[in-house]
């Protein structure tokens, strides 16, 4: 979809900073889930915090409680720092920090639980127990890996105790996590074709899936956490 949003940068580092009020964080949230612009900018922006905060743990803050504060921008600041640990020149431009700094930044998707987005080898999956019959049902969905390990405000709510992401089951599977909303929960369970098999709101915070029951072949499969008007969390787990 084509984006028009104006103030993308402003509103994406007011959303990380949770300084947008319920209705701008739900309007946010319904775009950029749809916007593949403001989701990598999104990415991008928060692994430069979390870089940021490494550095310096109170540097966010200080921006924040400056004594004419404003609009205070992640990346001018990013771009500071990184003059002053790597290259004693003039400030650079967001892009060319974001080039020179790939190694810093790689090291922060892959290394951070929040914002890491990796995919497992399911062909390494299918040769090693011999799936070759449903290679099929081990191609990844895109539109779901795209949403893969976010951290959205669903972790004020939520906390996932289990599956851990990329579990390889080959039994019963628990699903359980620790709540502080009184909302009422659906946990869904989709295939790699993001088909619903499974949608259930448990009167627990726990469900127990065993796919033999359940029919389930050999495959990638997702699950999702969510209330009537918000998704908590989207999970990934195979079954061999």
């Amino acid at each position: 979809m084509s984006c028009n949003i104006k103030n993308r940068n402003e509103i994406i580092e007011k959303y990380l900073g949770r300084e947008l009020d319920e209705d701008e964080m739900n309007e946010f949230e319904n775009h950029f889930l749809q916007c593949d612009e403001c989701f990598e900018e999104l990415q991008t922006t928060k692994s430069l915090m979390v870089y940021m905060e490494n550095e310096d743990p109170a540097i966010i803050d200080r921006m924040k409680n400056a004594s004419n504060p404003g609009y205070y921008s992640i990346r001018d600041s990013f771009n500071n720092l990184f003059d002053k640990l790597i290259l004693p020149r003039p400030v650079l431009s967001f892009a060319t920090a974001a080039v020179l700094a790939g190694v810093i930044i790689v090291s922060i998707f892959i290394n951070d639980n929040d914002i890491r987005h990796e995919v497992i080898s399911s062909d390494q999956i299918v040769r090693e127990y011999g799936l070759q019959k449903y290679a099929d049902n081990f191609v990844a969905a895109p539109d779901m890996e795209k949403f893969m390990n976010q951290k959205f405000r669903s972790g004020d709510v939520i906390e996932i105790i289990s599956p851990e992401n990329d579990l390889l089951a080959d039994g019963k599977i628990i699903f359980e996590w620790k709540k502080t909303t009184d909302k009422l929960l659906t946990l869904k369970i989709l295939d790699n074709r993001e088909h619903t098999l499974i949608s259930i709101s448990p009167e627990s915070d726990k469900f127990v899936l065993n796919p033999v029951e359940k029919n389930l072949e050999p495959g990638l499969y997702y699950w999702k956490l969510e209330t009537a008007d918000e998704l908590l969390h989207l999970g990934r787990f195979f079954i061999k």
